[in-house]
Order: structure tokens, then C-alpha cells, then sequence
């Protein structure tokens, strides 16, 4: 439920959920996905707060911090439950880029994508190589490419599998950071 409220803007209901489920922490260490479910809700309502203090750099800061150490015990927790690990590990690169560690952020991303494609995790995996794409495409970052692959690669990836499995809302979050970031002559649309 925290995730679900932070995803539609509701982040103090989410805080409340995620306040709520920590009360239940000690009774989650045997059920593994619950605990690993709830480091993730964590670290998003973390990564959501961070973005909604950008003005702040402070407050921002504070919250990515704390996402970076919920996402490190998501990582944990998942390790067992293989269809949580590669979203853990995607919270943890994307929070690395957001604090500015670029370096393990690259290595994070590279991560990722093994983890998601050894599983064969196609829905994680998608949202994995958009956001491979946009922190290739970042012109604060130093990298172009990973693995010899250029940011298009990731995003015409992740664009073939949002339409294999007719992600529209992920489709259109795709299409918005194209026509934004105007990258789309080398990316079909």
C-alpha cells in the first residue's frame, strides 16, 4: 500500500503505510518477501520525497541517503525472493545516480541488467534498461554507453518489451522522456 500511495502522490498516506508495516518489521524476518517488499516500499517513498525536495538540497540529500540504506537492506532481503532483487537493485542504481555516484551507479546498472536478464525478469528488466537509457543520457554523466551499447540500445529494449507486454503507462513514461530529452532520432517511435 505505501508504494502504491507514493506512485499516485499520496506520500503522506505512504509514510503512514510504510510507519505502519515497521511496527510489523520483527514479525516479517521469517517471511523473507515481506520483509524484502517492505525495504522496497521504503526506499521509493525515500527516492519520492527526494524528488519532491529538489529545491531543497539539504532535505534532498537527507532522503536520498535514507533510500540508499533502505535500498542496500532491499538488496539484502531479496536475495531470496528473485522476483524482488532486480527492482531492489534498480532502486539502489537509480539512487546512487540521484546522489551523484555516477561510477557505482554505472556498475549498478550493469548489475541490474545480469541479475534481470539471468532471471529472465522481463517486467523489471524493461523498467531497467529505460532507466540504463536515461542515466546514459544524463549530460551530468560521463558515460554514454554500457557494455558497448549506447543509450538508444537500452531504450529501443525497453520500448520492444513495454509493447511485447502492452505496458502502455510505461509506453508513454518511454515516449514523454523522448520527446523531452529530443534523443528520438536514434530511438523508433
Amino acid at each position: 500500500m505505501a508504494q502504491i500511495y507514493a506512485l499516485i502522490g499520496e506520500i503522506d498516506r505512504a509514510t503512514e503505510m510504510i510507519n505502519y508495516a515497521q511496527k510489523s518489521l520483527p514479525q516479517m524476518a521469517r517471511a523473507k518477501i515481506w520483509k524484502s517488499k517492505f525495504y522496497l516500499a521504503r526506499s521509493f517513498i525515500y527516492l519520492t520525497l527526494a524528488d519532491k525536495n529538489e529545491k531543497d538540497s539539504k532535505k534532498k540529500y537527507h532522503f536520498l541517503k535514507e533510500g540508499l540504506r533502505a535500498s542496500k537492506t532491499a538488496i539484502q532481503t531479496s536475495k531470496k525472493v528473485a522476483l524482488k532483487t532486480v527492482e531492489a537493485n534498480r532502486l539502489h542504481s537509480i539512487i546512487l545516480w540521484e546522489i551523484g555516484n555516477h561510477k557505482a551507479a554505472y556498475k549498478s546498472f550493469d548489475k541490474t541488467i545480469g541479475i534481470g536478464e539471468k532471471l529472465k525478469a522481463k517486467l523489471e528488466l524493461s523498467r531497467t534498461y529505460l532507466e540504463t537509457g536515461k542515466f546514459l543520457s544524463d549530460p551530468q554523466v560521463k558515460y554514454n554507453e554500457l557494455n558497448g551499447n549506447p543509450t538508444s540500445y537500452y531504450l529501443n529494449k525497453a520500448k520492444t518489451l513495454f509493447e511485447e507486454m502492452d505496458l502502455q503507462w510505461d509506453l508513454g513514461e518511454l515516449k514523454m522522456f523522448i520527446r523531452e530529452t529530443q534523443i528520438s532520432k536514434n530511438v523508433v517511435n
